[in-house]
């Protein structure tokens, strides 16, 4: 097989700096998140700004300073003049972000152990640990408490009016067959959030019954969930 000199310099300029740039990015942003957030817990960012703000500014920046005069050398305009160079750019930038956003995602899986305790208040124990799974314990569904937020989306297709409601209730234990209360300051919580979303252009009728609707099935599959036997927990914050 016959590679021209053509094709030896655009291996040399583009693709292996693409390469090389891609696997320094995922390593280096790994062992930085995971010496800093995971190991000493200095730097306890939003799962978010891992996984997605990150990842999106970093390729910017690996395109921009990097790339960017890299890709120049690649004909990619039309005999009509049209060129593709800032789509390809913008398709790079995404791939770059794929992979670096599926990297945090398994770093953060990976990262963490499920450890088993017999009370919740053990969960002080580990503060840098997040999953967590939990003998027995008993959620006090009559006092929870339920909060709503909503947000308009708004895509190519159609606009969406997005709802949210997190439910909490605080979580008590038994101690030699007695239900121990915790006081305010060492109690935890269980949490779960609900979501659904409505086509914006509903009138305002139609999304008022959506929502209670939607709203009055949380409660019922709230009140519904046991946690007699949980796979586990997640801590936040």
């Amino acid at each position: 097989m016959i590679i021209t000199q053509d094709i030896k310099l655009k291996l040399k300029l583009i693709y292996l700096p693409s390469i090389i740039s891609l696997i320094l990015s995922v390593t280096l942003l790994g062992l930085f998140r995971w010496t800093l957030d995971f190991q000493l817990g200095i730097l306890s960012f939003k799962e978010e700004i891992w996984t997605f703000i990150i990842p999106i500014c970093l390729s910017i920046l690996i395109m921009l300073f990097w790339l960017r005069k890299r890709f120049f050398i690649l004909n990619l305009t039309t005999q009509d003049g049209e060129s593709y160079q800032d789509l390809f750019q913008f398709l790079v930038v995404l791939l770059i972000g794929f992979t670096i956003f599926t990297s945090q995602t398994f770093l953060q899986k990976a990262s963490f152990s499920l450890n088993k305790i017999s009370e919740v208040q053990e969960i002080k124990k580990h503060p840098l640990e997040k999953y967590f799974r939990l003998k027995k314990l008993i959620a006090d569904y009559p006092y929870k408490g339920i909060y709503v937020t909503s947000s308009v989306s708004d895509n190519d297709e159609n606009k969406t009016l997005d709802y949210s409601i997190f439910v909490v209730c605080p979580i008590f234990e038994f101690e030699h067959n007695a239900l121990v209360i915790p006081d305010s300051n060492t109690m935890f919580w269980y949490a779960q959030k609900f979501t659904k979303s409505v086509d914006y252009n509903l009138n305002q009728d139609q999304k008022s019954k959506a929502f209670r609707q939607f709203s009055d099935s949380v409660v019922h599959v709230f009140d519904k969930t046991s946690l007699q036997n949980p796979s586990y927990f997640r801590k936040i914050g």
